[in-house]
């Protein structure tokens, strides 16, 4: 769909002169990857026909190109940023809005303010995008959109016409169903949601979608919506920790704050070889626990790591390993907790308790509400925390514990943290427990 519209912007330009064109993405790479779609199509200008490709380029040259804009001999110009105000535009392309309303509402409220009222009346705006919460501005204009179709309203040149693009119309989504194969209940009484609805599937689109379902789990409304209501509906049934982020954003617990001068940084690791290894940092500061750092790889041993923390100086505390760290190595005459042990001081490593996943899952539940995230050295984190899910069995039509995938290592250093977390809440009670009686009576 973003390919249409950039060869929709660049015809525009092409054949128009002094056309002012913008294209919003939800990054500035990924904006600049849609500015070379237009320089490519430009490049291969009628190829089938060369002696016309010359006279098409002779005619319109560039005289501008760099990554983030494109100018034509005409005075046609094409932009590509995260957004911008001030210059007025015949085109605009925002793309991937759902996901800019819902990680960064402010530059949301920049697009809508600024971006949006950039283009004149009666000129084009395509707004673009993979559904993510029933929420946002992006939400509101779909939704708005949809009820003027269904009324069968006239739109005037201040409305948005509707487009929506179920899996289904897909010709190639299909795949031949085994010779008996028998779908779940759950997964039967969906698709009879569906024909009740108007959809009716034949059994090579059931068997695509139960298959691309196991891979894809709750994130199949999200990516592969049947009908537009299911693509807004909040895609947490399999997400075990989705619905508290989108509150600690809601509440701007995900913001910039600085990391505390002379207060410790500890870390919980998730450790892993042939796997991700998976580091979260984090200051408490009174009683807020401030996740200001993370830290992943792959296929990196020990010493990779530990040099990273060298590198990064901060004034360490504590290092928090998992229950794994202390078993033996065949490669190694030490094992994890020993070389922590000889890198950082024998009394700044601490094995974490091995819980229940279960226990350890609600431990996360209870603490993630209380913490706060740094934005900018915390995003992949936070992604990796909404994206860890439940492992879907068609056969048995049920969830079957976590999935293991690139999210599982993040979420596992989470558990570790709020395992400890919780050994210390009842350690400090187990200590002291008349002075929590006398807090409790002098708050009453």
């Amino acid at each position: 769909m973003s390919t249409f519209i950039e060869l929709f912007i660049f015809d525009m330009c092409f054949f128009n002169d002094n056309i002012t064109a913008g294209i919003i993405d939800a990054t500035l790479p990924d904006a600049k990857k849609k500015l070379k779609k237009i320089k490519f199509a430009y490049e291969h200008l009628a190829e089938h026909m060369p002696s016309l490709s010359e006279q098409l380029k002779q005619a319109r040259p560039i005289v501008k190109d760099n990554e983030q804009e494109i100018v034509l001999s005409n005075g046609s110009t094409i932009y590509a940023d995260t957004t911008f105000r001030g210059d007025t535009v015949q085109i605009l392309h925002i793309s991937e809005y759902a996901k800019i309303c819902k990680k960064d509402p402010i530059k949301a409220d920049e697009i809508k303010a600024g971006a949006l009222n950039s283009v004149a009346l009666g000129q084009f705006v395509f707004i673009e995008s993979t559904a993510e919460d029933g929420y946002g501005d992006f939400y509101e204009k779909c939704t708005r959109a949809e009820t003027l179709e269904k009324q069968g309203s006239k739109l005037t040149e201040l409305d948005y016409k509707f487009f929506f693009f179920p899996w289904w119309k897909q010709e190639e989504y299909k795949l031949e169903k085994p010779a008996g194969f028998g779908f779940s209940t759950a997964s039967n009484e969906y698709f009879k949601e569906l024909e009740d609805k108007g959809v009716k599937l034949d059994d090579d689109q059931k068997f695509w979608y139960v298959k691309k379902k196991e891979d894809q789990g709750e994130d199949m409304r999200r990516e592969f919506p049947s009908t537009a209501q299911e693509a807004w509906e909040s895609a947490d049934g399999d997400k075990y920790y989705k619905r508290i982020v989108i509150e600690l954003r809601g509440n701007n617990q995900v913001c910039e704050f600085p990391i505390e001068p002379g207060v410790v940084i500890d870390t919980d690791w998730d450790l892993g070889r042939e796997d991700y290894t998976s580091i979260i940092f984090t200051q408490t500061v009174g009683k807020e626990i401030r996740v200001v750092d993370f830290l992943e790889g792959m296929g990196e041993a020990l010493p990779f790591y530990n040099e990273q923390l060298i590198r990064k100086g901060y004034l360490w505390g504590k290092f928090y390993l998992p229950h794994d760290a202390a078993n033996n190595l065949l490669s190694s005459e030490k094992n994890i907790l020993q070389q922590m042990q000889d890198a950082w001081g024998a009394g700044n490593v601490e094995i974490v308790p091995k819980l229940d996943i279960d226990v350890g899952i609600n431990e996360v539940r209870k603490l993630l509400p209380k913490m706060w995230f740094r934005k900018s050295t915390t995003e992949k984190l936070l992604e990796h925390i909404e994206k860890y899910s439940k492992k879907w069995s068609e056969a048995m039509g049920v969830y079957t514990g976590p999935k293991h995938d690139e999210h599982s290592h993040s979420a596992d250093s989470l558990r570790g943290l709020a395992v400890r977390y919780q050994e210390a809440r009842v350690e400090y009670k187990s200590e002291h427990p008349r002075k929590s009686m006398l807090a409790m009576k002098r708050r009453y």
